[in-house]
């Protein structure tokens, strides 16, 4: 008689969460539990990805300039071994159809893998201010950040900070550059991923902007809980 093989479950709603570290103090899986269990065994999407219902890129080191072809600022810190272990798990993520949210530095990071590139250093956005949506809505959200996102032309800026906050952005050559919008939520029209450039887990779990996070999923991501 033949050995039984166990029976994996086609889908169990996991929430695949690449290094949650909690760098601003709050795990970054916080504003997804509406959809399931959270992982950060990376292994499980290899080896049975149907069972993870959304992966989510979090915050942390920036993000390297190479992948966007500009040297390194001055004011630039990378972690090319997490550059390597998160473009591992994109491509399986990719592969498989499976929706992706970035928050900060993974909403940096998907607008890299999708052609943008980064203002590499700005100011004043290391606190509370306002973001409008594209429907023209205004509310508070929670930044902490440096770099700001420069997306590729066909995907949607879907909000944007407003007022401006920074004086000045800098490229990799420490040049200022002019940008018309300072980006804090991005539609990637040719994946299954939304980002957005503020932290949404350490705001009050009864703001709007905390709860945005579901509107979007549900909106642009509606796989992540079908």
């Amino acid at each position: 008689m033949g050995r039984v093989q166990k029976r994996i479950p086609e889908r169990n709603n996991q929430v695949l969460v690449v290094n949650d570290k909690a760098d601003m103090g709050k795990s970054y899986y916080l504003p997804f539990t509406f959809i399931g269990p959270k992982t950060e065994d990376h292994s499980i999407l290899f080896e049975n990805p149907k069972s993870i219902s959304l992966i989510v890129f979090t915050g942390g080191a920036d993000v390297s300039p190479h992948l966007y072809d500009e040297p390194i600022g001055r004011h630039t810190y990378s972690n090319t071994d997490r550059d390597n272990e998160e473009i591992r798990i994109f491509n399986q993520a990719v592969k498989e159809n499976i929706p992706m949210f970035g928050i900060c530095r993974g909403l940096q990071f998907l607008t890299v893998m999708q052609n943008g590139k980064l203002v590499q250093h700005s100011e004043g956005h290391h606190q509370s201010h306002k973001i409008q949506t594209i429907d023209k809505f205004e509310f508070q959200v929670t930044s902490s950040h440096h770099q700001m996102v420069l997306p590729s032309n066909h995907d949607d800026i879907i909000a944007w900070s407003s007022p401006k906050l920074s004086k000045f952005y800098l490229n990799g050559l420490n040049q200022k550059i002019t940008t018309e919008l300072e980006v804090e939520v991005v539609k990637f029209n040719k994946i299954k991923a939304v980002g957005v450039q503020y932290h949404p887990e350490i705001m009050n779990q009864e703001t709007y902007g905390f709860f945005y996070v579901e509107d979007l999923i549900r909106r642009y991501l509606p796989s992540a809980v079908s």
